[in-house]
């Protein structure tokens, strides 16, 4: 199973899964479920917060037969404080209740958006400072925090990754923030070094990737041409 984001942010989910002895993953925003169903092959227990009725449906009949996962129905900004204030210890957080998908139609629309906040993820980090535990915090599609949001979006209701970065430095001023693969990265200090590296060694594996695939094109363009010898390593 694939989860719903790039292929490096899930090698450093597992990543710090398995270094840090981390059990429970709980995510805003299940969609379907598919991100919910990959992190549950990896986690002890993985909670996913769905405030849409149709797609809390559609994710609890298509797997709620896995019994590590718990669906909750309702809005992240009000289910997660209690969720956070019962962990005993730190767990993964992946944060994508924003406004995309089924909700664009709506967004920007005062009249259909009463029901539900188009960002919430402001509050989402405030509801970790309930908690006696310092996690690791995963925040999709950073692009659309660092410029204004397009119509129909309420740009307003978008906070900047400035307002983002003084929401986390308020929780703890030694957490680190880093941004990676459209992820706003939020990393506890006791695993900075660790997280750091990670990325490191991903990006010059990536790297040397493209480049191992650049010459496999180049050789078989000049093979084409006939010209002598292969691309040689510089």
């Amino acid at each position: 199973m694939q989860a719903n984001f790039h292929t490096d942010t899930a090698r450093l989910i597992t990543d710090i899964r398995y270094e840090f002895d981390v059990d429970n993953f709980i995510e805003t925003g299940t969609n379907v479920g598919e991100t919910a169903e990959w992190a549950s092959e990896y986690f002890d227990q993985v909670t996913t917060i769905e405030m849409d009725d149709e797609l809390h449906a559609q994710a609890t009949n298509e797997r709620g037969h896995l019994d590590n996962i718990e669906f909750v129905k309702g809005k992240s900004q009000d289910e997660l404080p209690t969720i956070v204030q019962e962990l005993e210890e730190p767990a993964v957080f992946h944060l994508d209740a924003h406004c995309g998908g089924k909700w664009l139609d709506s967004a920007g629309d005062t009249s259909a958006n009463a029901e539900f906040t188009e960002c919430p993820v402001l509050d989402e980090l405030e509801a970790l400072s309930l908690s006696d535990h310092d996690h690791f915090v995963f925040i999709d599609d950073a692009r659309v925090f660092t410029s204004p949001r397009r119509e129909p979006f309420d740009m307003d209701d978008w906070p900047g990754i400035q307002e983002i970065s003084h929401t986390v430095e308020a929780l703890n001023e030694d957490y680190h923030i880093l941004i990676y693969v459209d992820e706003i990265i939020i990393v506890p200090p006791f695993a900075t070094e660790f997280v750091r590296e990670r990325i490191r060694t991903y990006k010059t594996e990536n790297r040397d990737q493209s480049n191992r695939f650049k010459r496999y094109v180049m050789n078989k363009v000049w093979q084409h041409a006939s010209l002598s010898g292969p691309v040689q390593d510089v």
